[in-house]
Parts: structure tokens; C-alpha cells; sequence
């Protein structure tokens, strides 16, 4: 990355940063300078759940059976629910609302990850590239359903990079790949 590159980053960030503290947070999130934004509530919390990937069409098949904590849907800002199994595999999904982002009317976009935990390294997916196109189909009070379809995904090593690095570097030997995913979370009975 050129070092002019670098410099207009910081001047965006720097001129971002003076946007949002002279107008305020609400005008950031799409309210009008001086309105408040509305308090968030939490609509679900999720206390068990599964998850299922499916890679390359059918080569492997993960089957995550169990959530890492209790996953959560707040009305605002969306959820947050990690899937994961006993052989090291893990998912998140992050950001989708029932109303839209910030109370705004239809399901809000969300964010998918895979992670792997083996032979003490941390491989994870990024949404760099073509990344997840996730359809939610329920996220309410009774439960948090979707699948994903995510095309050229790489692994990285989460823990090999510099906390600046633009992009992560793929696991040397690791093809790219393509997943099918479905998953489901639901509150305690």
C-alpha cells in the first residue's frame, strides 16, 4: 500500500471521526442531529442451537451442534449467536434484525465467520472477496433461523498477522472454498 494510500486513510478516519463527534452519534445512525437514539431492548436470548456446513458440495459436511454461550437478538443492533462442536469448528453470525438496522423497517444484513481451532493454530474466514450471502428467514422472540451461501472463502491465520494488516494471509496449501450453510437458534423451553 503506497504511502499516499496511507495518508488519505487517515484523513478520512480523522475527518469521519470529527463528522460524528461535531454532529453526533444519532446523525452517524441516520437520526437527526439532537435526537436521541432509542434505547435498545432485547427481544430473545438463545439457548441452544445448530448449525450445519456443507463444503465444496458435499466433500465435508460440519455439524455444529451446540452454542458457545447464549446468543442474543436486540431489537437495534441485530444479533449474535457462535455455534460450535467439539472438533474445534466454530461459526458467528453477526447483525441480523428484525427491523432493519436501527429500527428501520426489514431484515438488517449479517455477517457469517468461520473459525477452526487444531494443532494449536487459529484459522478463521473473512467476507473479503465475494465472502457470505446470508438469507435470514426468522429472527424474533422464538427463534433465529437462516442459512448462508458463501463462495471462495480462504482460511487465515488469525493470529499470524499484524493488527494493521489491510488483508489477512491465506493458510499456505489452503484452497479456496465454497460452503452451505444453515443454522438455527431457538430460546430455553
Amino acid at each position: 500500500m503506497s504511502l499516499g494510500v496511507v495518508r488519505a486513510m487517515i484523513r478520512f478516519a480523522a475527518l469521519l471521526a470529527i463528522t460524528v463527534l461535531a454532529a453526533g452519534c444519532s446523525w452517524f445512525y441516520g437520526f437527526p442531529p439532537g435526537e436521541a437514539i432509542p434505547e435498545p431492548s432485547t427481544i430473545a436470548t438463545y439457548a441452544s442451537g445448530r448449525a450445519t456446513v456443507t463444503i465444496d458440495g458435499g466433500g465435508t459436511t460440519i455439524v455444529l451442534d451446540r452454542l458457545t454461550t447464549p446468543g442474543t437478538l436486540v431489537d437495534m443492533y441485530g444479533g449474535e449467536v457462535t455455534w460450535r462442536n467439539d472438533d474445534g469448528w466454530y461459526m458467528k453470525l453477526l447483525g441480523p434484525t428484525p427491523t432493519g438496522p436501527l429500527g428501520r423497517p426489514g431484515f438488517g444484513s449479517a455477517y457469517l465467520q468461520l473459525d477452526r481451532i487444531a494443532d494449536g493454530t487459529h484459522w478463521t474466514t473473512s467476507q473479503f472477496g465475494p465472502g457470505c450471502n446470508v438469507a435470514i428467514m426468522q429472527a424474533d422472540a422464538k427463534g433465529l433461523v437462516g442459512s448462508a451461501t458463501c463462495r471462495s472463502l480462504r482460511w487465515s491465520d488469525a493470529l499470524a498477522g499484524g493488527a494493521f494488516d489491510a488483508s489477512p494471509s491465506s493458510v499456505p496449501g489452503e484452497d479456496p472454498f465454497d460452503a452451505e450453510i444453515t443454522f438455527e437458534a431457538f430460546p430455553a423451553e
